[in-house]
């Protein structure tokens, strides 16, 4: 799921392609795997998580992020408004 998470970031930073997304979620449909978060899942929860977690260094969070199938950047930039977006919007309807 945090494959899919990271690639749906990458598409809305315009980094990658939807065509790179949708090829992602279907191998991951096809493995039984999740594409989507249960409706109850809290985004905010996350954001609150990632004060904490590992990726953080110097007070910055760093993400790698899919640039396309096989190539990734780093990015440290990252407007935590956009990925609390992708959470919500990967949450199932």
């Amino acid at each position: 799921m945090g494959l899919v998470a990271a690639m749906t970031l990458a598409v809305r930073l315009g980094k990658t392609s939807r065509v790179d997304l949708a090829r992602l979620e279907h191998l991951c449909e096809a493995w039984s795997l999740p594409v989507r978060l249960p409706k109850s899942f809290s985004p905010e929860a996350v954001l609150t998580a990632l004060k904490t977690d590992k990726k953080r260094m110097k007070g910055t969070l760093h993400f790698i992020l899919p640039v396309g199938i096989g190539e990734v950047m780093d990015c440290d930039d990252l407007d935590l408004e956009d990925l609390k977006q992708v959470l919500a919007d990967l949450r199932r309807d």
